[in-house]
This record gives C-alpha cells, sequence and structure tokens, in this order.
C-alpha cells in the first residue's frame, strides 16, 4: 500500500496516521504557547463557522477559495479566536445535520461512496480563545449572518484525536478522484508566530 490521501484505496491508512500527528501537533503548540509566556490559551474547544449567504454565493460564482479563507481570518478574530485549526468542509451530508443550509434538489447532489453530497461549505474550527458576541445583533459586520456553533468544549487530547479524525474523514468529498485534505492554521497556532 502506498499510504497517500490521494489513493482511494489506501487514504484510510493515511487517515489513521494523520489525525494522531495533527493532534499532537495542536497540543506540542499549545503548550508550547503556554509555557513560553504567551498568555493563558486554556482549553481547544471546537466551533462550526458557516458564513454568511453572500460569501458563499461569491465562492460559488468564482470557485476562489481565498474568499472563504479571508472571511474566516476575519470572522476568527472578530469572535476572539487567538488560535486555530480549521477544516474546510465543501459539503454536508444529505440527511445528516444541515446547520443554516438548505437542502437543495436532488439533481445537485453529489454521490460518493453510496452517499450523498450537497454543497455547503463550512469551517470547523478547533481554536482557543473566547468566544464574544453570541448573539447576531451584537456582532461585527464580518459575522453577521454567519452561523457559529459550539460543537465541543474543553476538548482533552484524546476527544481532539476523534475530533480530527472524523473532520479529516469528510474534510472533503473526492470529485474527479481528487481529494484535498488540509489542516490549516491560524492566529497564535500558525507557523509564522
Amino acid at each position: 500500500s502506498c499510504d497517500r490521501k490521494e489513493c482511494p484505496k489506501c487514504w484510510p491508512r493515511w487517515l489513521r496516521k494523520e489525525a494522531p500527528a495533527a493532534a499532537g501537533k495542536l497540543w506540542g503548540k499549545l503548550r508550547a504557547l503556554d509555557e513560553y509566556g504567551h498568555g493563558r490559551y486554556g482549553q481547544l474547544h471546537h466551533f462550526q463557522f458557516s458564513p454568511p449567504p453572500e460569501i458563499v454565493a461569491a465562492f460559488r460564482e468564482t470557485g476562489d477559495r481565498a474568499i472563504l479563507d479571508r472571511w474566516l481570518a476575519r470572522a476568527l478574530r472578530a469572535a476572539g479566536i487567538r488560535a486555530a485549526a480549521v477544516l474546510l468542509h465543501p459539503f454536508r451530508l444529505v440527511g445528516g445535520s444541515r446547520g443554516d443550509s438548505p437542502l437543495p434538489p436532488p439533481e445537485l447532489w453529489i454521490q460518493q461512496n453510496g452517499r450523498f453530497w450537497y454543497e455547503a461549505p463550512h469551517f470547523h474550527v478547533l481554536g482557543c480563545g473566547f468566544f464574544r458576541c453570541e448573539k447576531d445583533e451584537d456582532r461585527p459586520a464580518v459575522l453577521r449572518g454567519a452561523v457559529i456553533t459550539a460543537l465541543s468544549r474543553n476538548l482533552d487530547e484524546e476527544a481532539t484525536r476523534r475530533a480530527l479524525f472524523y473532520l479529516l474523514d469528510h474534510s472533503a468529498v473526492p470529485v474527479d478522484g481528487h481529494r484535498e485534505l488540509a489542516v490549516r492554521y491560524y492566529g497564535d497556532f500558525h507557523s509564522s508566530r
């Protein structure tokens, strides 16, 4: 076996290795920040950030992921998330949690491995900080219209590994044989910090 994420046969083996490695990297960054006096970061929390409809429409029109990434960077700062690992989920599972996404007609669904998906980009954020502005009317403009949900609070290392395993499993539905799986780091978790 090749153990590559691009291989349709071997990517589950890649996933079993990648999830613990990503969790270890994330907790290593958190410990280093706490140890070297950059402030108390506390525990990791799992949030879901769904962009407002106008951002999703701009993304669909152009297909440019940078539109989503720029919105997310501004949204994380506005929400008070100081450090985060982020995974983009471009699709939602038909019959799963829909969040803010209305279910499109069946002709727009994508079938993969016996499951049906539809386009509804959203981000899963494993981050530290203090989420502010829970009510839409109290939010800065960049967050208005977005759906932000706290899925898990105070993740320990094992819960982080399990969350990453689940999130990496379907962070991108392979379309035309291409699978883009990536954890991106923002704020104080970014490598430039």
